[in-house]
């Protein structure tokens, strides 16, 4: 540690964090998924400090939007990331995936409004930011406590709702007349 919170010194984060591009590959292409069969991970081995320090894992995220233009938090190495990172409108890839995050304020996604894929996490429980993504087509909320699904009513390409937690949903009306392919 250099007393910072982070495991490697700064001069060493250009040279031991950069990754590829991912290629098109069995997920499909523009996913922020690195598809393991066709793009190998780059990255240094996670380092345990992104599951317990907030500011750190959010430096790392940061650091690899600006080079990859990449977010993905879904694999479990990142579960201290609270809060979206502050270059979110840098993101190129059109997947978002917060799963195994503490994550619970998701507004600033509008200012990534190409979004296809969403994946929310445990503590999401306002989607109102939907309204803003008109690409969203697939939208994953298993782990969610949700509420309220209207904002997904104002999604035209909305074809796939991968599973969602109605245990708390009072109202599923505003799913009726969508042209669902797959929920």
């Amino acid at each position: 540690m250099n007393g910072k919170g982070c495991a490697i010194e700064p001069s060493q984060v250009a040279s031991a964090c950069t990754a590829p591009v991912p290629k098109p590959g069995r997920l499909g292409q523009n996913f922020a998924i690195f598809d393991v069969y066709s793009s190998p991970m780059t990255y240094p081995k996670p380092d345990p400090i992104w599951n317990e320090d907030p500011k750190a894992v959010l430096a790392e995220i940061e650091m690899r939007i600006a080079q990859t233009g990449v977010f993905y938090a879904g694999s479990g190495h990142f579960k201290a990331l609270a809060a979206l990172p502050a270059n979110v409108a840098q993101i190129t890839s059109t997947q978002i995936i917060l799963l195994a995050t503490e994550i619970f304020d998701i507004s600033a996604l509008s200012e990534v409004p190409r979004i296809t894929h969403l994946t929310l996490g445990k503590r999401i429980s306002d989607i109102s930011v939907v309204r803003n993504l008109c690409d969203l087509e697939a939208f994953d909320a298993f782990i969610a406590p949700l509420t309220d699904i209207s904002p997904l009513a104002s999604c035209p390409r909305l074809r796939s709702i991968v599973s969602l937690d109605v245990a708390n949903i009072s109202d599923l009306t505003y799913l009726d007349g969508m042209e669902l392919e797959h929920f």
